[in-house]
């Protein structure tokens, strides 16, 4: 009895060894599963490091730009309904919050053309559970046809595009 399970346990240790071998010959090649180094970013601290220096002073604006405090009795003068001018989601003058983002997909698309390998990682929140990540699938779609597939890409909560409640 004592040699089975030792037997049992060689033979899945060495089970488990060559798993993890082929984990690195194979998951390139044929794409099957991540490897486990695809799964963390090369610096975790990275983004944490970026959005303090985004903190810090600018060189090209020494000054921030301050908008005029709305006063209660100015937001109270539009009817509710009643289309306002200022828009709801502020992205920038000419999209200036986005230009980063643009030129990492332009650069990536260069990067493509020259055959090299570069990654661009996109982190989106939103898209709730009750509206089945519709918009981050065809968002995701539509990257993958213009960039390619980099990877794993886009890891749902939901596994379809449709909802999770079909039968209610």
């Amino acid at each position: 009895m004592l040699r089975r399970f030792l037997v049992f346990t060689i033979a899945l240790f060495a089970l488990f060894l060559l798993a993890s071998w082929g984990q690195h010959k194979f998951a390139e090649q044929f794409q099957i599963f991540p490897q486990l180094e695809s799964l963390y970013p090369p610096d975790p601290l990275l983004t944490f490091k970026r959005a303090f220096a985004d903190l810090g002073p600018k060189k090209q604006d020494s000054e921030p730009k301050i908008p005029a405090a709305e006063t209660a009795e100015s937001s109270q003068k539009q009817a509710p309904g009643e289309d306002s001018d200022r828009p709801i989601l502020a992205s920038g003058e000419g999209f200036a919050y986005l230009t980063a983002f643009f030129d990492r997909l332009d650069k990536l698309e260069q990067s493509r053309k020259s055959g090299e390998s570069d990654v661009l990682r996109i982190l989106h929140f939103g898209d709730s559970i009750m509206w089945g990540d519709n918009l981050s699938i065809k968002m995701k779609d539509l990257f993958q046809s213009d960039f390619g597939d980099g990877g794993r890409g886009l890891v749902n909560i939901i596994d379809s595009p449709s909802s999770a409640l079909q039968e209610h």
